[in-house]
C-alpha cells in the first residue's frame, strides 16, 4: 500500500515538474518578445466614460518626425445606445490632427500620425442614459523607421497640399482612412441622423477621374453589394433624366397646364400626355425607323418639331410614312393637301 502511495506522489510531482518547466520560458518568451519588439509602447489604457464625461489623455516627449499609431476601440458596440458616440480628436503641434466620432455602426479608430510638438488624444461621451457608460481602450505606439528605397506609410496630417506626406515615384505607400467615418450624420443640422455614404468614380487609363457620384442611403453598404447599390442609384439618375426631363424639357411641356376645364380636364390631359410618351418609349426601343430618325434629328425636340411641321402641312398615310418622309426628305415629292372650299 505504502509502495503505490510512493508512486502515486513520484507521478504527482514529476507533473508539477513539467508544468513548471512548459509554462516559464512561454512566459518569460511572451516578455522577452514584448521587450525586443521594434515598436515602443507609449500608452496602454482601459477604461469607462460616464454621459457627457471627457478625458484626456496626453502623450509622452513624442519626436519630430517619427511615426505614430492610435488605436481607440469600444470593445463592446452594443452598449452604444442609438444615439450614443464616442468623440476621438487627436491634437498636436496646436492643431487637430485626426478626429472620429465612434458608435455602435463604426466602434474603432486607427490611424498613423507624426507631431511637431506636444500630443494629446481627447475622448468625450455623448451617451444618452444618464447612468449609462461606455467601456474604451486607447493604445499609442511608436513606430520604428518606416521608410525604405520601396515602401513608406501614409500618416497624419495628410489632407491639405501643405502636409502633404513625401514619397518616391515607384514606392509603395501603406495607408488606412479609418480616421474617415463610413457612417455619417446627414448634415450638420441632423447629427444624430446617421446614414450610410456610397462613392463611385470611374478613371481613364492616366488615372484621372472621369465620372464621379457619390450618394447618402439607410441600407447597409458592404463590399459585396456596393456595386449593386451603385447601378440602382444610377438608374434612379436615368430615370429622373430620361423621363421627368424629357417630359418637362423635350417637347412634351408636361408642366404646363393645358386644361382649365370645370373638373378633370388637366388631368385627363396630362395622362394622355403621359400615354403618349409611353408609346415614344416603346418606338425609341423597339421601332428601328424611330430610332433613325431621331439619331438624324439629334434631339427629341427637333423630333416633335418636324413631327408637328409635316403633320400640319402635308397628308399622310401612316406615321411610318411620316417618319420615312422625314428621313428620306421625301416631303417635297409629296402633293400639296388640297382644301375643299365648299
Amino acid at each position: 500500500m505504502k509502495a503505490r502511495q510512493i508512486q502515486f506522489w513520484c507521478l504527482v510531482v514529476f507533473l508539477l515538474a513539467v508544468a513548471a518547466v512548459w509554462l516559464t520560458p512561454s512566459q518569460s518568451s511572451s516578455a522577452s518578445a514584448e521587450a525586443k519588439s521594434p515598436f515602443k509602447k507609449l500608452i496602454d489604457v482601459r477604461a469607462r466614460l460616464a454621459t457627457r464625461e471627457t478625458r484626456t489623455y496626453r502623450l509622452p516627449t513624442i519626436s519630430a518626425g517619427k511615426v505614430y499609431s492610435l488605436l481607440v476601440s469600444a470593445p463592446s458596440p452594443a452598449t452604444f445606445g442609438s444615439n450614443d458616440t464616442l468623440q476621438v480628436t487627436l491634437r498636436g503641434g496646436g492643431k487637430t490632427i485626426a478626429g472620429k466620432s465612434l458608435h455602435a455602426g463604426d466602434p474603432d479608430l486607427y490611424t498613423l500620425f507624426r507631431s511637431n510638438g506636444a500630443a494629446e488624444v481627447e475622448i468625450a461621451s455623448f451617451a444618452s442614459g444618464a447612468s449609462a457608460s461606455i467601456e474604451h481602450t486607447i493604445t499609442v505606439l511608436e513606430w520604428p523607421e518606416t521608410s525604405t528605397s520601396s515602401a513608406t506609410v501614409e500618416a497624419e496630417p495628410n489632407d491639405s497640399w501643405s502636409e502633404a506626406n513625401e514619397f518616391k515615384l515607384g514606392q509603395t505607400v501603406w495607408a488606412s482612412a479609418d480616421d474617415k467615418p463610413y457612417i455619417l450624420p446627414l448634415n450638420e443640422s441632423n447629427q444624430d441622423l446617421r446614414v450610410n455614404y456610397l462613392h463611385y468614380a470611374e478613371y481613364d487609363p492616366d488615372g484621372e477621374v472621369q465620372k464621379c457620384f457619390s450618394w447618402v442611403t439607410d441600407l447597409a453598404v458592404t463590399r459585396a453589394n456596393a456595386r449593386l447599390l451603385m447601378r440602382g442609384a444610377r438608374a434612379r439618375w436615368k430615370i429622373e433624366n430620361e423621363t421627368f426631363n424629357t417630359l418637362k424639357n423635350q417637347g412634351y411641356h408636361y408642366e404646363h397646364n393645358y386644361g382649365h376645364g370645370e373638373q378633370q380636364l388637366s388631368v385627363v390631359l396630362a395622362m394622355l400626355m403621359m400615354l403618349a410618351f409611353l408609346v415614344d418609349q416603346v418606338q425609341q426601343h423597339c421601332c428601328p425607323l424611330f430610332q433613325a430618325v431621331w439619331t438624324k434629328l439629334k434631339s427629341k425636340r427637333s423630333l416633335w418639331e418636324q413631327v408637328r411641321s409635316h403633320f400640319h402641312t402635308l397628308t399622310y398615310r401612316s406615321m411610318q410614312h411620316l417618319y420615312e418622309a422625314i428621313l428620306y426628305d421625301l416631303a417635297k415629292q409629296l402633293p400639296v393637301p388640297t382644301l375643299d372650299g365648299s
